[in-house]
């Protein structure tokens, strides 16, 4: 009953803000806020072939960077979860997500099951490596990797699946004999405009580079979205 309860207040909640974020992340808002302005002045680059990636690269683990006791990951489960728990005032033990990339609604219980949800770097950490942060300080690369712009909690095994991939694999499969022809969208289609947005300003922030098809894919998506959130 109570599972039940917590699905019916989530649909409201959700046919109240329409294709807003669905979850507490911030929204990076419209596209005329200066996404595509972003975007041509992002490096277009292919990536640079090495090998020698690691995870620890960027810390061992997830920092607390604002040193207030709770790390990165706490911080965003508690931002983004909706009628969210704690325990011990950081560790984020019950909530419900509305998955921004499936749509679909997630009970979050650690005792349960801990990976049901995730949380995802919008811009993953092995393709900032090849598009920049190779050549960054130790201290930089742990910065970014805890950077709450680029990072959403999501669905545990649709974060599995996007793994490393960028706006050109991600967002939507394209033909690579038609450029731009659509396939099959992978993310909820009512949040491709605030991931493309969100994407390009992390690169932006950060001064990462891009593929050109991730521009070409990016330089689409914004332009249909404009005057949409």
């Amino acid at each position: 009953m109570r599972e039940l309860l917590l699905a019916l207040l989530t649909a409201v909640y959700a046919a109240a803000v329409g294709i807003l974020p669905p979850t507490g992340a911030p929204d990076p808002g419209p596209a005329g806020t200066g996404a595509p302005t972003l975007l041509q002045r992002l490096t277009v680059m292919e990536p640079v072939e090495d090998l020698t990636y690691d995870r620890d690269e960027f810390g061992s683990g997830w920092g607390d960077l604002d040193g207030d006791g709770c790390n990165t990951r706490e911080e965003v489960m508690w931002r983004d979860l909706l009628w969210a728990k704690r325990e011990d005032g950081c560790n984020v033990v019950e909530g419900t997500l509305r998955d921004p990339y499936t749509w679909t609604l997630i009970r979050y219980d650690e005792a349960v099951n801990a990976q049901t949800v995730q949380v995802d770097h919008v811009y993953p950490l092995k393709r900032a490596w090849l598009y920049g942060a190779r050549g960054w300080s130790e201290e930089k690369r742990k910065r970014f990797a805890n950077d709450e712009l680029n990072l959403l909690a999501v669905d545990g095994p649709t974060n599995g699946r996007k793994s490393d991939q960028g706006p050109e694999t991600w967002l939507l499969p394209v033909n690579p004999n038609r450029p731009l022809v659509r396939q099959t969208v992978l993310v909820n289609r009512a949040y491709e405009c605030s991931w493309s947005r969100r994407y390009v300003q992390v690169a932006a922030k950060w001064r990462l580079g891009i593929s050109p098809r991730d521009e070409a894919v990016l330089a689409d998506t914004l332009e249909r979205c404009r005057g949409r959130r």
